[in-house]
């Protein structure tokens, strides 16, 4: 089978023409770069994307607290670890980078805070 595909590795991006064969890769043609090809294979056996989302803040200075994961995950779990993020409410104060959720993909990744929040209650 072929699929066109653009790089997102880098700004030029590439359209790619991908060959494989179910979640077989076997070749890439019109890639500027070998990180073009890394790009597609992963594409086509192991696709990952990084999640990004909000979580309700609980007596802070912002309502929700923007989040994300600090690596990509599996495509297929996605809309599972979407779930488990709707049910997080976290209590100010909280920093960039704390860790709300650890290991929310059962894979290493953590869901880690992308912005502060402060508590409001003195």
């Amino acid at each position: 089978m072929n699929r066109k595909m653009t790089c997102i590795v880098c700004p030029r991006g590439c359209e790619m023409d991908v060959e494989y064969d179910k979640n077989t890769f076997i070749g890439v043609k019109n890639n500027f770069c070998s990180k073009g090809e890394e790009y597609a294979k992963n594409e086509i056996i192991s696709p990952k994307r990084v999640i990004t989302s909000t979580v309700k803040v609980i007596d802070g200075d912002l309502l929700v607290l923007p989040v994300k994961t600090d690596k990509p995950v599996n495509k297929e779990k996605i809309f599972d670890i979407i779930k488990k993020i709707y049910q997080v409410k976290v209590i100010a104060p909280v920093m960039i980078n704390d860790v709300l959720i650890s290991n929310i993909d059962d894979n290493g990744a953590n869901l880690v805070a992308t912005s502060n929040t402060f508590s409001i209650t003195k």
